[in-house]
């Protein structure tokens, strides 16, 4: 898979390596932040970071799964998170988290590279739980419901 001004070679070199690509970050990266990350990678999160792309956030999702998919490769104990920051879009792909707690928290991620926003966010994905009360007082009262026009029916049946 091609992915336009990334070196996927470089990037997968360096996630083998240390679990974290900064080989295209630039030089913006203090050497606390390339410590929070190699931190990160220490628990299972590898992170990627781009200075430029012009991928989107399917391309950069492709590309997180792609550098997941290859952390598998003879490796059980691969990642199991991995986030692809760049400097205007992250995307995440997890065996941990759902869609829905990546989609409704990876907002705070974009437009930094500190490590603690990873660290937030993980936070934060934990946290969410898709909000299933509307779901079930809908069911509950539609159930309700059912009852009463089945009684209803039922004893305008019997009178007849």
């Amino acid at each position: 898979m091609d992915f336009e001004n990334v070196d996927l070679q470089a990037v997968l070199d360096d996630i083998a390596e240390s679990g974290f690509s900064a080989s295209q970050a630039g030089d913006d990266l203090t050497p606390s932040e390339i410590s929070g990350y190699r931190e990160l990678a220490d628990q299972g999160i590898d992170v990627v970071i781009l200075d430029s792309t012009s991928a989107e956030g399917t391309g950069l999702r492709n590309l997180a799964q792609t550098v997941k998919d290859s952390t598998r490769s003879g490796n059980a104990d691969g990642a199991q998170t991995v986030i692809v920051r760049a400097p205007h879009n992250t995307q995440v792909v997890s065996d941990e988290m759902s869609r829905f707690q990546i989609e409704s928290n990876q907002g705070a991620l974009h437009g930094s590279t500190a490590p603690q926003d990873v660290v937030d966010f993980l936070a934060d994905a934990d946290a969410a739980e898709p909000d299933f009360t509307a779901i079930v007082v809908a069911i509950v009262v539609g159930l309700l419901l059912t009852v009463a026009v089945s009684a209803v029916f039922a004893t305008v049946s019997y009178r007849r």
